[in-house]
């Protein structure tokens, strides 16, 4: 996946929500000795929808962030692919 100027920008960003395609995606990154981890929750209509984590750690707070906005986006995107006809909601967690 490319980066752009705007994903730099938005994992460098000290603020941690961000919105994409209708959704609200917050970020919260933790430190454990020299790495970085996190999660990114997804909130689709003001609802928590669902929540993505980081597979791996990282070495530094931008490339986890960068990787944080990279997989919710992809999430939503393949989701905005899908055909939403029916009864296809979301379940209540």
């Amino acid at each position: 996946m490319e980066k752009t100027d705007r994903d730099l920008d938005e994992a460098l960003s000290p603020d941690t929500d961000f919105e994409y395609r209708g959704w609200l995606v917050r970020l919260e990154t933790t430190r454990a000795d020299d790495v970085w981890s996190g999660h990114a929750d997804l909130l689709y209509a003001d609802v928590h929808r669902c929540r993505v984590v980081l597979a791996t750690s990282r070495l530094d707070l931008p490339s986890a962030r960068l990787a944080l906005c990279a997989r919710a986006r992809d999430f939503i995107d393949d989701w905005s692919t899908r055909d939403h006809s029916g009864n296809t909601a979301f379940l209540e967690f």
